[in-house]
């Protein structure tokens, strides 16, 4: 077993901040778990429609801090993917065409 100042060293970390660290962990985790229930709350509220960027504005709205990685970080954890797909505009120019011999190049 390697000890926590060995590791220290090879991380570049301090020991105290090691430890303060993991005094926090489990905060951290409860923290964490609120979150997640409230974005579990969002997503059933929108019946599966909602995707990371309106749940984050969603909790924004109700004072709560989000980042829209973390967002989505964590609804890729709990499996939650919006069943909405994002829409890319249609070209309306098929270009296709152009290249055949049937439009020349007048130029």
């Amino acid at each position: 077993s390697v000890s926590v100042v060995r590791w220290a060293r090879l991380l570049d970390v301090s020991t105290s901040g090691y430890y303060a660290w993991r005094r926090a962990l489990p905060k951290r985790n409860t923290k964490e778990g609120q979150y997640r229930q409230r974005i579990k709350h969002f997503f059933d509220q929108g019946q599966g429609t909602y995707g990371p960027k309106r749940i984050c504005g969603l909790l924004r709205k109700n004072g709560n801090k989000a980042s829209y990685h973390r967002v989505a970080r964590l609804m890729a954890d709990g499996g939650l993917y919006s069943t909405l797909r994002c829409r890319h505009p249609k070209s309306l120019t098929d270009s296709r065409l152009a290249r055949q011999g049937d439009y020349p190049n007048l130029v």
